[in-house]
């Protein structure tokens, strides 16, 4: 250390010390920043995931009701398929109806011709 007047001039340490504690408080204060940036961010992660939270239970609800909607849905395939097969049953019973009048009709409506046929020719 520099001798002024048979003292130790202390200028340069405390020129040292001086320097040391701006850069820790300009460290600090750059932390600090960082640190409030991070925590902005976090907040904004935050709110990003309470959004995506919130939108995961409205699409699980959707999904729930859908399940519901293809489960009546089925249930009516079921009941339709019922109905069409007993229809179908009708229908085969009233053709085979239909076709036994017919042949009915078409026998006594041959029948109708000879006899009228028989009862020109003896007159």
């Amino acid at each position: 250390m520099p001798e002024l007047n048979g003292q130790y001039s202390d200028s340069p340490r405390l020129d040292r010390i001086e320097k040391a504690i701006e850069f820790l408080v300009n460290e600090h204060a750059r932390t600090d920043s960082k640190l409030t940036q991070a925590d902005d961010r976090l907040v904004r992660v935050e709110e990003t995931l309470v959004s995506v939270g919130v939108k995961l239970d409205a699409t699980a609800a959707n999904v729930a009701s859908l399940s519901n909607s293809v489960a009546s849905l089925s249930n009516a395939m079921v009941k339709l398929e019922l109905t069409v097969d007993r229809l179908v049953s009708h229908s085969d019973e009233t053709t085979g109806k239909l076709n036994a009048l017919i042949h009915v009709v078409d026998t006594d409506h041959r029948e109708y011709r000879e006899r009228l046929s028989r009862l020109e020719s003896t007159q």
